[in-house]
């Protein structure tokens, strides 16, 4: 009895230590950068990306975000805790951090090195400075304002629409275009002209002209504030900010409202019956979304025009045929699952990418299907690099598996690609969230002298009995550079 109870309970744990073992081989590494960032922890997403031997792009990211976000934490620390506050993380950071006297106050920022790792135009360029010019127009210099608006004015704005409007509102009301240069101000005078135009933006007619001459500009809503400048007459000024109060004025009723004045950047507030609202210009706000679009197109694979009957458009292999699925109003490639073994359609990737967005969804059943797999490689001599699975509530590469909860809806996740020490790596997003991390590929790429890519399809030979059957819908990939 006693020799029963021992085989029993070392039974028990034994079954424990494998389930631990297996749920860690089969899931996900936690990713606990993005964890901490979206809890709000600044201190230990730094902290843990200076620790890393090898960050990627997106740790960079999220840590330059997270710096914005703690100098901006800093102004709202009591004035007696604020300077230990800032020494204690700088010890235990080693960045180092400077400090100004504004307005009666001490501001605090600390250096960011982490945001020149990331590539000039990217998406998470764009975002960063979005949030540095957001936050920073509480706690950095015009002069540092103007850095960053101007590389943001070298951004497309389409991906990051509604920030990158308020990173202009907000940077500007604190004196960001002071320091443009002539090119940076033309640009921006153009961009505002575009957003003026736009029913979705802050911006929308906000364009407006200066009646009246020698015009006082105040610092605040009231002439109660000081004079800060003059306006001659007939200036071209953009509405930042309305006071809500009403009144009259040299007869006219209205209200404050803070403009910005093209010419040389200044900033102030001016009674709106000097203001007469001005149409933007239509060319040049049409000229300017043909280029934002351009910028924001990337290669597109589709099922729209796809005919059932043949192999889709670009691929080549064995396809044995399937059916088109119309969900949400996007066309789709239906995949089942095989009784015994796949066959492979091939396509090969012409242009160069960083990320691979796909939109796939679950449509039935309850085993796993392969999505695509990348192949990779010199020309000639492609190897197996990312397999990508999923089931009715995950999605894996490589055997890393991440639970989504449901995937009968359609969704849309990105492949990012980034170099690492043992060739390269892959990172799955999924709503801006990299959900798994430093995944290899499954057999060593050589990148010396440029990797080809092709993706492929796996279409069964023979599909599975009725009962033991499953699917899945593939709507789209596109490859951002």
């Amino acid at each position: 009895m006693r020799k029963n109870f021992f085989v029993v309970l070392g039974a028990f744990f034994f079954s424990v230590l494998l389930g631990v073992l297996l749920w860690k081989f089969f899931t996900r590494k936690t990713d606990s950068v993005y964890k901490n960032f979206s809890k709000g922890n600044w201190e230990d997403v730094v902290l843990e990306v200076l620790k890393k031997k090898d960050p990627d792009l997106e740790d960079y990211s999220y840590a330059s975000l997270s710096l914005a976000e703690f100098n901006s934490y800093l102004l709202g620390v009591s004035a007696e805790k604020r300077e230990k506050t800032a020494q204690k993380f700088s010890e235990k950071s080693g960045l180092t951090f400077s400090k100004r006297a504004v307005s009666g106050r001490t501001i605090y920022t600390f250096e960011d090195r982490f945001f020149s790792f990331l590539p000039d135009g990217s998406f998470l360029k764009t975002r960063a400075l979005c949030k540095k010019l957001t936050l920073g127009s509480e706690y950095e210099t015009a002069d540092v304002l103007s850095r960053y608006l101007t590389k943001l004015l070298g951004s497309n704005p389409l991906p990051l629409y509604k920030e990158y409007n308020q990173a202009i509102l907000k940077s500007l009301a604190a004196g960001s275009a002071k320091e443009l240069d002539d090119n940076g101000r033309n640009k921006l005078a153009r961009l505002l002209e575009y957003f003026s135009g736009r029913e979705d933006s802050p911006f929308n007619a906000s364009k407006a002209i200066v009646e009246g001459k020698n015009l006082n500009v105040r610092t605040g809503p009231g002439t109660e504030n000081p004079i800060a400048f003059q306006f001659k007459g007939g200036e071209t000024v953009f509405v930042l900010d309305r006071d809500s109060r009403t009144e009259t004025i040299a007869g006219k009723r209205g209200n404050w409202n803070q403009v910005f004045d093209l010419k040389n950047g200044a900033v102030g507030w001016i009674f709106s019956g000097f203001l007469k609202n001005a149409a933007p210009d239509v060319s040049i706000a049409e000229t300017m979304e043909e280029s934002f679009r351009a910028l924001d197109r990337a290669p597109v694979w589709d099922f729209e025009t796809w005919n059932e009957n043949e192999v889709p458009s670009g691929f080549q292999g064995e396809y044995h045929r399937t059916e088109k699925i119309a969900l949400d109003g996007d066309f789709g490639i239906v995949l089942h699952s095989s009784q015994n073994k796949y066959d492979l359609m091939c396509r090969t990737i012409e242009e160069p990418f960083r990320d691979l967005e796909f939109y796939v969804a679950y449509l039935g059943g309850k085993t796993a299907l392969p999505v695509f797999t990348l192949f990779a490689g010199s020309p000639g001599d492609l190897q197996k690099a990312f397999e990508i699975e999923m089931d009715s509530e995950s999605i894996s590469i490589n055997r890393n598996r991440y639970i989504t909860g449901d995937n009968f809806s359609k969704k849309k996740f990105r492949l990012n690609l980034q170099n690492a020490e043992n060739g390269l790596n892959a990172a799955l997003v999924l709503a801006e969230k990299k959900v798994l991390s430093g995944i290899d590929p499954l057999e060593r790429i050589q990148t010396d002298g440029g990797i080809r890519w092709r993706l492929c399809l796996s279409t069964p030979r023979e599909r599975a009995d009725s009962g033991d059957t499953s699917n899945l819908g593939i709507f789209q990939f596109k490859f951002i550079p």
